[in-house]
């Protein structure tokens, strides 16, 4: 199976799930994307380490599903977007951890 990883993730706040501007800013440019190609998308969610697993998997979910949310509100059908929160994942700087990851197949 054919997929393209985009390596420009987003980035969030301490223990959030909220868009900011240039969050929205580089989903708009998956959406330009989606809205020219018939890919699907995959999101991935992850959380830094602070906390304990089983909030860390809700919260990287939430941080996956905002994002998806936000797509499906561009006009995005549901059927074409999949999200995980994928938990932790452990980097030197926890603010890096707290990010989404976008896998077009």
């Amino acid at each position: 199976e054919n997929t393209i990883s985009i390596e420009t993730p987003i980035y969030f706040e301490f223990d959030s799930d909220k868009l900011n501007d240039s969050a929205q800013t580089i989903i708009d440019h998956i959406i330009t994307i989606l809205n020219n190609t018939d890919f699907s998308l995959e999101i991935n969610g992850y959380a830094d380490k602070v906390g304990s697993n089983k909030y860390n998997i809700e919260l990287s979910k939430l941080r996956a599903d905002a994002v998806k949310n936000y797509i499906i509100s561009k006009g995005i059908s549901e059927k074409r977007i999949e999200s995980a929160g994928k938990g932790v994942l452990e980097l030197q700087d926890d603010h890096l951890s707290r990010k989404v990851q976008f896998i077009f197949k």
